[in-house]
This record gives structure tokens, sequence and C-alpha cells, in this order.
């Protein structure tokens, strides 16, 4: 008996429009969106070639990480990405006049080699997806610097590295001045440039190996590897110098808070990055049960783990700031009090005008007075 030809499917050219577009009807009738196409069809491109192929591609991989990125979590990514495993298994390829797959059409290839790629396209997707969404979670918003999150992460294992390195480290403590007078006389809006501008200052001076973070609100840390505060002193002075609105500043380093050349490679340290179990990196200045301000150093002996020693060297950094700033203040003192005192003796010397004035006219009126009334009587 002849065989029945079974008709001709689309040209294999056909093939990752068709699939795109079952994968968009797939997504609208789910209620999802698929985006941009360009990202889109580069997928579908590169897993019809790896599905001729019978195995995995490096084009595959790529195109799976680049679409996956796109999505702000991944069960939105994978709510998106189902559509496409069903549209491809639905996909109708050319065929012999047999009725067969045409030799090089994805449908070749077996169930299970088109199963194992589409777990491992969605595997690259979905860690696409969470990525991105971790890199959004350590991002500030406003300023696009590193967040606190970020700053607790990354500080312990910056102090992990320096000690094994045997090099020095430096943290510098940033405060934008007047922050809260430039919002409420002007406006949020203003506060925020404000903060921009600083951010852009700090940018352009910053090398490659460092790292800024915006603490929150107003503050801001700079971790800066392979120097010490001498070379973080001379980024703040040029930070200053290039404009930035003012700022207040200190700066630490981990040698001089624990004498790292004597623990580079202590057998005692405990090693352990890891701040998830320890609040890592605090701002507020250490105190005694009294109240009295401690001394960083006090807090941060070499045995400390790196997760443990983050808010101590920190904590300097915050002392520097406030010892620097103390020392602007009372340095413009004794101008005040000049002014002060020229304004106050400028009211003593008018005063005085007035109370002779004030006398010589009350002398004038009894020597007037006096007189007539005496002749009167």
């Amino acid at each position: 008996m002849a065989e029945v030809p079974h008709p001709s499917g689309p040209p294999r050219g056909d093939a990752r429009r068709k699939l795109l577009l079952g994968w968009e009807q797939g997504c609208r009738v789910r209620g999802t969106e698929l985006g941009p196409t360009t990202e889109a069809l580069f997928l579908v491109t590169a897993l019809l070639a790896a599905l001729r192929a019978g195995t995995e591609t490096p084009e595959l991989g790529r195109a799976a990480r680049t679409w996956g990125c796109r999505f702000s979590n991944p069960t939105e990514a994978l709510s998106v990405f189902l559509p496409l495993r069903e549209a491809l298994f639905e996909l109708d390829e050319p065929r012999t006049p047999s009725g067969l797959p045409e030799p090089g059409g994805p449908l070749e290839a077996d169930a299970i080699t088109m199963t194992t790629l589409l777990d491992e396209v969605m595997t690259q997707v979905v860690d696409a997806a969470s990525t991105h969404l971790r890199a959004v979670a350590l991002e500030d918003p406003l300023t696009r610097c590193a967040n606190r999150r970020a700053l607790d992460e990354d500080l312990p294992r910056a102090i992990l590295a320096a000690r094994h390195s045997g090099l020095d480290l430096a943290v510098a403590a940033v405060d934008l001045d007047g922050l809260k007078a430039i919002n409420d006389e002007r406006g949020h809006p203003a506060g925020d440039a404000a903060l921009l501008a600083l951010v852009d200052a700090l940018h352009r001076e910053l090398r490659d190996a460092d790292t800024l973070y915006r603490a929150g609100g107003d503050e801001f840390v700079v971790v800066a590897p392979f120097t010490g505060s001498c070379g973080a002193r001379s980024l703040m002075g040029r930070a200053e110098a290039a404009g930035a609105p003012l700022f207040s500043w200190g700066v630490a380093d981990l040698g001089e808070l624990t004498h790292l050349g004597d623990v580079g490679g202590g057998g005692d340290v405990t090693d352990d990055p890891d701040p998830t179990e320890r609040g890592a990196a605090g701002r507020a200045e250490p105190e005694d049960a009294a109240g009295r301000g401690v001394s960083a150093a006090s807090l941060a002996p070499a045995s400390l783990a790196p997760a443990l020693l983050a808010p101590a060297l920190l904590a300097a950094a915050d002392a520097d700031l406030y010892q620097r700033r103390a020392q602007r203040r009372s340095a413009s003192l004794p101008g005040a009090k000049r002014g002060a005192g020229v304004l106050a003796q400028l009211r003593r010397s008018r005063s005085t005008a007035l109370g002779t004035e004030d006398k010589a006219s009350s002398t004038s009126s009894e020597d007037v007075v006096h007189p007539r009334e005496n002749r009167t009587a």
C-alpha cells in the first residue's frame, strides 16, 4: 500500500517565527507579557540551534541569562518561560513525505534531549532572575550605590581578604552636611540633588577597587582596600577639592585598629566572613555601661572574627568624623566670639551713650524746673 504523502509544513526558516508566535499566544492565555521581542527571539534561535545539535551550546546559555535577567524575580520569569515549553512541544515542524520529522529539524531530537535542554534553559533563566533580584536588593534606588545590606556583607569579606593578603584596608565615613535643612527649606528634590552631587564627586575620585555605600539618610561609607588612613584622607581631600557639597568625613584603617602585621596568619582567628548570624556593620559610636565613649581599638582585638571586627572599624571611622567635626566647629568659635564681643561692646557703648544723654537731660531739667518752682513758692 502506497504511503500517503504528509503535507509539507512551513519552511525551516519559519520555525523560530512560529515558535515565537506560539510563545506569545501562550503568554496571553496565561495573562503574562512576553516582553522585548529581540531578547525572546535570541533565546528561541539559540534553543532551536541547540535542539538541532542535540546538545547545549554556549549561545543557549548566554541567551537564557540575557533573557532571564530582565525579570524582577524568579517566579515572574518562570510564569513567562512555561508557555515557551508548551509551544515547543506543540510546534509543527517540516516533515518528510512519510510523515516523519524532517532531518535536522528540532523535533528530530528525542523527548529526553528536548526535556534536558529545556530544563537547562529554565535553570539559567531562574538563576539570572535571582541574580538580578539580589543585585536590586543590594542597591540604593536613588544613588545607585551599594546599600547598607551590601556593606554588612562586603566589609567582613574585605577584612578577611586583607588578613590573608597582609595588606591594609581603610574605611571612610562620610556625612552630607545640612541635608535636613536643605529638605526643609528647598524641598526633597533639592536634597536628592545634593546627595547625587556628593556621590558623583566621590565616584570621580574612587579607584576601581574602592566601593561606595549609602548606609542610610545622609551617611555614606567608602571601603578602600590596599591602602591605609593616609590614602583615605587623600581621597577625601580630592573629593572636597572637586567641588562636592559640604560634607564631614572620618577615616580608620585595619592596621591601626588591630595591628594587622601581627595577626596576618593567626591560627586562632575565626575567619568567618558571614555576617548573617551577627549584626555586622553598625555606625553607632560604642559606649560602655556608664555611657562613656569607648575607643574602637579596645573593642577590636586581633582575635575577633571579621564579622565582629567590621562594626569596630566603622565606629573608629565615625569617631574620627565626630572629632574632625568638633575641631571644625571649635575652630570657628574664636571668630564667632570676637564678633559677639564686638556686638556686645557696641551695645554697651550705645547704652552708655544713651544713659549719659538721659542723665544730662535729667540734670538740665533739674536746673530749670527747681528754680522756677522755688520762685513760685
